[in-house]
């Protein structure tokens, strides 16, 4: 909500409930030990979060702070509109008046998770800060250290003030996690006046992965059920499973589905919450298959909706089986040295995300003591083809 003299919307104004014990209930007036109704007739945003209060060491309710165009916040008390305008204008440093910020852009970035061999569309949040419209920015996509961007996005439109737009990039390749930075600049063609905000990044990461033909889905609800519903999708679209919506006032009661996992490719778990504040602690959700969690989450506030993706191996790591060899793989788990009696050429180690981590030449003795502990996909490589085997590492 924007505010100012004579219609300028040169000012925003939001309220924050700093207080860890006042829930929305009590800012509606309903709630126990509450102060009446803040909400009704407010005409600016409310942000109910403590930390925000804690960061800033309130002592004491009303705090009133301002925060200048260069993001630079200041303490300025309690008093009339035009004392608070007033103060403002003086902190800030804007000589006899407050006229905003025409052209500021600012970008967010973003993250996101992959099954291996896919390929990523790396994006962003562009915001308008300024008082005008934005009809043009150029947004750019940059690998960490390489001041020469690697693709452009030359956006046009409108972006209102106070709003956003999110931006798209050509999509890219990677075979290890990945960080890149993102850029906004020349907001309607013009330098942006405050740049404080005009660096992000964007990272990719890969899903997990499993090699079991079945995974365990866990959910555990809060006290509103009703508001939760999931489902499970193979990378075709095809569902595999669903739940919910559950019964209100049943925390902590929990739900167990195994999930048929039939071919080798990726998978998404969708959890949608219709009130839109995720899951309260204790519950929660996990995925797991027979040696371990793909994913465990306690009292996760993801909004109205999050998506997980994981995959199952096999092709995913490019391995085919045709005829075994005999072969006696031992110790397993292995701490430091793993031994392999038999024929082979080579054998490539494979970590749970489907990344080669280790690779070796024929030979009995393998060290793999630089290896983390966890789960580990061999691909052998024999005459008569390449054989997979699990191993566990544990130190």
């Amino acid at each position: 909500m924007t505010y100012g003299m004579g219609g300028s919307q040169e000012i925003g104004v939001i309220f924050v409930e700093g207080d860890g014990n006042t829930g929305l209930a009590q800012l509606q007036g309903t709630g126990g030990s509450t102060a009446g109704d803040w909400i009704t007739g407010t005409p600016y945003p409310i942000l109910d979060n403590a930390s925000i209060a804690n960061s800033y060491d309130i002592a004491f309710y009303p705090t009133v702070y301002g925060i200048c165009p260069d993001r630079t916040v200041y303490e300025i008390g309690q008093g009339s509109a035009s004392n608070l305008r007033q103060q403002l204008i003086s902190n800030c440093g804007l000589g006899t008046s407050f006229t905003g910020v025409i052209d500021n852009a600012g970008i967010e970035g973003s993250s996101t998770k992959i099954c291996l061999g896919q390929d990523a569309i790396p994006s962003a949040t562009v915001h308008n800060y300024g008082t005008n419209s934005i009809v043009s920015f150029t947004a750019e996509l940059f690998e960490v250290g390489n001041p020469i961007a690697i693709d452009v996005n030359n956006w046009t439109g409108t972006l209102a003030a106070s709003g956003n737009v999110t931006v798209q990039f050509n999509p890219v390749a990677a075979t290890t996690p990945t960080t890149y930075e993102v850029m906004v600049s020349s907001p309607n063609g013009n330098p942006d006046n405050y740049p404080t905000y005009n660096e992000g990044e964007f990272y990719l990461d890969f899903a997990p992965n499993t090699t079991d033909n079945t995974a365990i889905f866990k959910l555990k609800i809060d006290n509103y059920g009703s508001e939760i519903s999931w489902n499970i999708k193979d990378g075709n679209g095809v569902l595999l499973a669903s739940g919910g919506p559950y019964a209100d006032g049943a925390s902590g009661t929990e739900y167990t589905t195994n999930i048929p996992l039939s071919s080798d490719g990726c998978y998404e778990l969708t959890i949608n919450d219709s009130y839109g504040d995720g899951i309260y602690s204790p519950g929660g959700y996990s995925l797991q298959d027979q040696q371990q969690f793909l994913f465990s989450e306690v009292g996760p506030n993801f909004g109205s909706i999050v998506i997980e993706p994981f995959s199952k191996s096999g092709s995913v790591l490019g391995i085919t089986n045709q005829s075994s060899v005999n072969l006696n793989i031992y110790p397993n788990p292995v701490k430091d040295v793993l031994t392999i009696e038999g024929n082979y050429t080579s054998v490539d180690v494979f970590d749970m995300f489907g990344k080669l981590v280790l690779s070796s030449e024929y030979t009995k003795n393998i060290n793999v003591s630089t290896l983390a502990n966890g789960i580990y996909m061999l691909n052998i490589t024999t005459e008569k083809g390449i054989q997979t085997q699990k191993i566990t590492i544990t130190k």
